[in-house]
């Protein structure tokens, strides 16, 4: 996974391209790259086993698409490390211009992602009003990020047409830019996502409450209920932390208010991970020793539609509360 065997002057090249990342940047480097494809591989296990085991509930359709944003997230980050260009101060231009344009892209679709997952519980709860079908408003909610994506990579790209010397491999940065400019006003509008976003699901919650506490009969829905709750707002305060590691290394130019938001984003996989692997069935489903033969959920559970899929309403109101049986769970 390194790159070859440099000169001894190699050293000196690092200190040059990484002056703050210690006295032995590619050392932290291999660390880093390394946790980062652990946490890949792990989501995308995750991803599977929430796909194809009939021993876990069903997820709700944003859930999985926030599960495979984060995966597809961490592809345009090791770009210059499997190219053997990590270490070059001038990479070859189109690998640098494909690392930029991706970055640009799947950053703002990164925050995206976890938004379209909060609109899908607000649309659910009727909190907020929908004018389009359930199936057209989950395809939307899906495609939104992706649409993000496109945006911000024509942009970049587009930039990158007009001033191709923009496009470089920045010094103490593991990948292209195409300016420092662009770069901060895009991760305004990625930390601004994030704010929405957070703010969006106080208000869910403060709505649920008041809904289970003014009918007390009536039981959180296992589709958006507490483990929802939980496990996307640490994902959302995890990315909100990550904001704000990077707005403080704008203002305090030392190695380590440069390390820890590096060291904190190769390791947001693993942490997406570990937040969304803690669910008790996918505990339970990943202990095949204890479990036997027998399935954890019954035939009409598993049997049961995704919500977003079929025309069934996950959120019962109150006029069916406690009628219907759980059909996905986060």
């Amino acid at each position: 996974m390194a790159p070859h065997p440099r000169p001894p002057q190699a050293r000196d090249a690092d200190d040059r391209l990484y002056p703050m990342l210690g006295p032995n940047p590619m050392a932290l480097l291999n660390v880093l790259f390394v946790v980062l494809l652990v946490g890949q591989a792990l989501l995308t296990a995750l991803f599977g086993l929430l796909q194809l085991s009939k021993h876990i509930r069903k997820r709700n359709a944003a859930m999985l698409n926030l599960l495979l944003v984060s995966i597809l997230s961490v592809l345009p980050q090791p770009l210059l490390f499997y190219g053997q260009d990590i270490l070059n101060p001038h990479p070859p231009f189109a690998l640098c211009l494909v690392q930029a344009i991706l970055k640009n892209g799947v950053d703002p679709m990164y925050s995206a992602a976890s938004l379209a997952l909060v609109l899908e519980v607000l649309y659910e709860g009727e909190f907020i009003p929908c004018y389009f079908t359930r199936k057209v408003r989950v395809y939307l909610l899906i495609a939104f990020p992706y649409a993000v994506f496109a945006v911000f990579a024509v942009i970049t790209a587009s930039l990158a047409a007009a001033a191709p010397k923009a496009v470089r491999h920045a010094t103490d940065d593991y990948y292209c830019t195409v300016g420092v400019m662009l770069d901060h006003v895009f991760h305004i509008l990625s930390s601004s996502v994030v704010v929405l976003t957070l703010a969006l699901q106080a208000y869910t919650i403060v709505q649920y409450r008041r809904l289970w506490r003014n009918m007390p009969s009536v039981r959180p829905h296992r589709c958006f209920g507490r483990g929802l709750y939980l496990r996307v707002l640490a994902f959302n305060v995890c990315q909100l932390f990550l904001v704000a590691l990077t707005t403080l290394n704008w203002y305090f130019k030392n190695p380590v208010t440069h390390i820890v938001p590096i060291a904190f984003q190769a390791a947001m996989p693993l942490v997406t991970f570990l937040i969304f692997a803690s669910s008790p069935d996918v505990l339970a489903a990943c202990m095949w020793w204890a479990r036997g033969n027998e399935p954890l959920l019954q035939p009409s559970v598993m049997d049961a539609p995704v919500s977003g899929v079929e025309p069934e309403d996950p959120l019962p109101h109150a006029d069916r509360l406690g009628t219907e049986d759980a059909s996905a769970e986060v």
